[in-house]
C-alpha cells in the first residue's frame, strides 16, 4: 500500500508492507511507515528524535549483524522504504553501490527481499 495524505503544505507518505509467515496468518505482521514529504535534507543530520529510528536500535541492530556505519545507513534507508536511487541520492553514491550495500545486508541478516531484511532488523 502506498497513500500520500495531507494537504500540500503539510504531507505524508504511508506505505505498508505485508509480510506473511510460515506459521499461518495468525503471526503475520503489517509495517507501516510514515514519511513527511518535502524538501529532503540529509537524513544523518535530521534522524535523530524525528521518530524514524531510535538510536539505540541502530547500535544493537548494528552490533547483532555487524554492519559497517554505512550498511546501517542503508539499513535507515530501507526502513523509510526508499528506492536504491533514492538512498544512492541521500547519501552521495551510486546505484551500483547501494546494489552491492543491500546485496551484503541481506547476506548478515540471512535474508532474501528487503522487507525481510526490515522484519530481521525490526524483532
Amino acid at each position: 500500500m502506498r497513500q500520500i495524505i495531507g494537504t500540500p503544505n503539510s504531507s505524508m507518505l504511508i506505505r505498508g508492507y505485508g509480510v506473511p509467515d510460515r506459521r499461518g496468518s495468525e503471526h503475520a505482521l503489517i509495517i507501516v511507515i510514515l514519511e513527511a514529504l518535502g524538501r529532503r535534507e540529509k537524513e544523518s543530520k535530521r534522524s535523530e528524535g524525528n521518530g524514524h529510528w531510535n538510536g539505540d536500535v541502530n547500535e544493537q541492530t548494528k552490533e547483532r549483524f555487524q554492519f559497517t556505519d554505512r550498511q546501517q545507513e542503508v539499513v535507515k534507508c530501507l526502513a523509510r522504504g526508499w528506492t536504491n536511487k533514492e538512498i544512492a541520492s541521500n547519501l552521495g553514491i551510486a546505484l551500483p553501490t547501494v546494489k552491492e550495500h543491500v546485496r551484503h545486508i541481506m547476506e548478515k541478516t540471512e535474508s532474501t527481499t528487503r522487507t525481510g531484511v526490515l522484519m530481521r532488523v525490526l524483532r
